[in-house]
């Protein structure tokens, strides 16, 4: 019988201590379970490859939702045809919106799920893992001002989509 070695142990307190926010992030950006554990398990497996030269306790996080991001990206580019046909087969599912009052969360969701992907994964790094523009161009492997634009894009179709449901909802009180 052997026992684990020291890095297999700090290995395993890593993957059990940061599992479940590797893992959401993967799955906001995918929208599949599957494809967001083939993400995960991706960014741990470059995790235990370069184990030696993780960056430190306050930058390990960061780090670590900065590689599955690009895993998950790299497995969205590789599956995007089959994505976009199972996005339109399920509907939209729950999901925590923080960012917004309790009330606007479910109609945010359902506006995020009619923007195209690219624009949902720039709304998502910008605003859920909180990336800076910078961040969020390296990951998405674009140059800053593509990261601009389209999130000008996408905060404007969801501005103009919640004015129009705020009329329709005042329209129903009448």
């Amino acid at each position: 019988m052997s026992y684990p070695s020291q890095d297999e142990r700090e290995f395993r307190i890593i993957y059990e201590s940061f599992y479940s926010q590797a893992f959401y992030t993967a799955w906001a950006i995918l929208k599949d379970y599957n494809l967001a554990e083939d993400a995960t398990q991706e960014a741990f497996i470059e995790v235990f490859t370069h184990f030696d030269k993780l960056p430190g306790e306050d930058n390990l996080l960061r780090w670590l939702k900065t590689v599955t991001a690009r895993k998950a990206i790299d497995l969205w580019r590789k599956h995007r045809k089959s994505q976009v046909r199972e996005q339109a087969a399920v509907g939209p599912s729950s999901q925590d919106a923080g960012f917004l009052a309790a009330e606007n969360k479910v109609l945010v969701y359902y506006l995020l799920q009619q923007l195209p992907a690219t624009y949902r994964q720039i709304i998502y790094l910008r605003f859920y893992c909180d990336f800076s523009v910078r961040e969020t161009a390296e990951i998405m492997q674009v140059k800053e001002g593509t990261v601009k634009s389209r999130l000008h894009r996408a905060l404007s179709y969801l501005k103009g989509k919640c004015e129009m449901a705020r009329e329709v909802q005042e329209l129903r009180r009448c």
